[in-house]
């Protein structure tokens, strides 16, 4: 069952704001990150919502992901992600004090660097999937207003969850406390899991953006390793019975193989993969 939407927590949120008050060097990195989320994510799919014939959409989703059922009441899962992201930088202050400061600023940066790259991929090739119809509850209605929804792949939520993921590991590998810090990342890691099997529920994304999202993080991250990517893999749908799961890891398995065969095997960039694929798909 979907988890309720995780708010950013009060604490949350005074923790953020003190941290960002008392460390100037801290505003810069999160004005990159804000203008990277506007230039590269919103305005040029906004553009394009305004313009639909100025470039050529791809449709990312087939027949596996046509068999995963519609279920609305992952909205709010869906939406979570940010939270687990704000939650998680004031749990390593709270937990790290001033030392956490590195981290925040390494992942600012990685954050914007993401955006920036996802962004131009989607720019070269635009990519949506089939949403579903009609308007079930508020979450869905703010979805469909605010997401054009033509940067699918890849995934910005997958990337944010897992990239969340593995800074916080790296962020409390010299932490004390290893008993509540081994508790918060088996939550981290269960959380993350239930937002990506929402990206498909949901119908924001397919099953080749999460095996698209899984190549560009290991291409671009040493920690997204292989044995990571299959850690991944294995917990999708893990305590689902409504989805063909060891066909959807399948596929995933495949693709994310094949997408990091062409990349060591023929030294293309990441991007150069992924447009490749999609213009082959266009």
């Amino acid at each position: 069952m979907p988890r309720p939407l995780v708010p950013v927590r009060k604490p949350a949120r005074l923790r953020i704001l003190a941290a960002l008050w008392r460390h100037p060097s801290l505003w810069p990195l999160f004005a990159r990150l804000l203008i990277a989320i506007a230039r590269d994510f919103f305005w040029p799919q906004y553009r394009l919502r305004a313009l639909p014939r100025s470039r050529r959409v791809v449709f990312v989703d087939g027949p596996l992901d046509h068999r995963i059922p519609f279920r609305p009441e992952y909205f709010g899962t869906y939406l979570g992600f940010v939270s687990l992201w704000l939650n998680t930088l004031s749990h390593t202050r709270r937990q790290a004090g001033a030392a956490s400061l590195p981290g925040w600023k390494k992942t600012l940066v990685e954050l914007e660097s993401l955006y920036r790259e996802a962004g131009a991929i989607s720019r070269a090739w635009p990519t949506t999937t089939v949403r579903a119809a009609g308007l079930r509850g508020p979450r869905q209605v703010m979805i469909k207003f605010f997401d054009p929804h033509y940067h699918c792949l890849p995934s910005l939520h997958i990337l944010i969850i897992a990239h969340t993921f593995l800074r916080y590991r790296e962020w409390m590998r010299e932490a004390k406390d290893d008993e509540k810090n081994g508790i918060w990342e088996a939550y981290l890691r269960r959380e993350m899991m239930e937002i990506a099997e929402s990206v498909l529920y949901v119908k924001q994304h397919s099953i080749s953006c999460i095996a698209g999202s899984l190549f560009f993080l290991t291409a671009k991250f040493p920690e997204a390793d292989e044995a990571f990517v299959e850690g991944f893999i294995q917990g999708l749908f893990e305590s689902e019975n409504d989805v063909p799961a060891e066909e959807i890891r399948a596929v995933i398995r495949s693709l994310y193989g094949e997408f990091l065969r062409r990349h060591r095997a023929e030294g293309l960039a990441a991007e150069t993969v992924l447009i490749d694929y999609l213009r082959a798909r266009g």
